[in-house]
């Protein structure tokens, strides 16, 4: 982005497409139908799933907990990403563009996945550290992420994740890949200086914090190890809760990864149709996997997006069973009974006195969904 911005000379010497007219640059691009359709369907699907979970960990009942702060703002990092792989991947390679059929808009829509990328990456190292420090002294991690506190915290990955857009340059995508390629010109016959789309993958800084977040996770299994095995004081409820925390940073450190080798490897090992796709689908499932994990690891999330789906919509195998009791007052159906729109109490007593009341009282259990 700071090229863009302020090295207008450099821009153009990089991102320049003077070297054909805009119709001539029309005629460079392949379609890929079937994979631009499989990215937008990937879209709708992650979406779908993230937007509950993210509705979720907004609540009261999460909010209060630091962990879900992070998690919550990892979730909207993961929503920028689903943005830039599925939905402009995908109508970008269904309608065959190259980077200079829109070069503006795709620089700039590179320049926030990596804003996303590097933020997560912290926020990642973030989770890491706030876990670690709970596990080792409870009362120190209120003292420093309590309330407000962890706004503060959430500073430094978006300050990071800037640092990263101004820096380095982007990945712009290309429907020559199909993919994310650091070179604006990947597929077409240009003489290009590769070392000048060196991006966030090649810097010495992003890799230590990649090192980093591994060293801070394996810290983090250690630490859940001794807490189950030393402390057995601990209730069950919190312990399982630090080890839902470790497995979904156990999550992110493997996926954070995803981008990094892809990009390498289309750069400097091997770049085919089959590989790009396969790596844009991986990357598309990086974004779109952590709402599962959030909701395969832990219990409360998952029900409480549960419960935000209609009941009539699915069966709930924890709901009790209901028994409809028939007074021998009266003898219409359970359904009349409940449905008040049908008689009044007034209307039950009369109906009763003008009948002959049955004996018994029948009772009826209905289909349990």
């Amino acid at each position: 982005m700071e090229t863009l911005l302020f090295d207008r000379n450099r821009y153009r010497s990089l991102y320049g497409c003077d070297q054909l007219t805009p119709e001539e640059w029309s005629k460079q691009g392949e379609a890929h139908l079937v994979l631009g359709m499989f990215s937008l369907m990937s879209g709708i699907i992650f979406t779908g799933l993230y937007t509950p979970v993210l509705i979720v960990l907004k609540t009261k009942l999460f909010w209060k907990n630091s962990c879900y702060k992070i998690l919550f703002f990892y979730g909207l990092m993961d929503q920028v990403g689903i943005l830039l792989n599925c939905w402009v991947g995908g109508i970008m390679a269904i309608g065959g563009y190259v980077f200079c059929r829109m070069p503006t808009l795709v620089y700039v829509c590179g320049c926030c996945g990596t804003f996303a990328w590097g933020s997560q990456l912290v926020a990642s190292i973030l989770l890491a550290v706030n876990r670690c420090i709970d596990l080792w002294k409870h009362d120190l991690t209120l003292s420093l992420f309590d309330s407000f506190r962890t706004y503060v915290w959430l500073l430094v990955p978006i300050g990071y994740g800037f640092y990263c857009m101004f820096r380095f340059p982007p990945l712009v995508f290309t429907s020559l890949g199909p993919a994310w390629m650091a070179n604006p010109y990947h597929g077409l016959n240009f003489t290009q200086n590769e070392t000048a789309y060196k991006t966030f993958y090649d810097a010495s800084i992003n890799l230590s914090l990649l090192a980093l977040l591994v060293v801070m996770v394996v810290i983090l299994v250690v630490l859940l190890i001794c807490k189950a095995y030393l402390d057995t004081d601990e209730h069950e409820s919190a312990y399982n809760f630090h080890k839902m925390v470790t497995l979904i940073s156990i999550c992110f450190c493997g996926l954070l990864t995803v981008p990094v080798l892809g990009a390498y490897i289309m750069d400097h090992c091997y770049s085919s149709f089959l590989s790009n796709s396969v790596i844009l689908v991986v990357c598309q499932l990086n974004n779109g996997i952590p709402c599962l994990v959030f909701m395969f690891v832990n219990d409360r999330i998952r029900d409480n997006v549960l419960n935000l789906i209609p009941h009539e919509w699915y069966a709930d195998p924890q709901s009790a069973r209901v028994v409809y009791v028939q007074s021998r007052l009266y003898h219409g159906s359970p359904t009349e009974m409940q449905n008040p729109r049908h008689s009044t109490l007034g209307q039950h007593a009369e109906m009763a006195r003008q009948s002959n009341p049955q004996p018994a009282v029948r009772i009826i259990y209905p289909s349990v969904r």
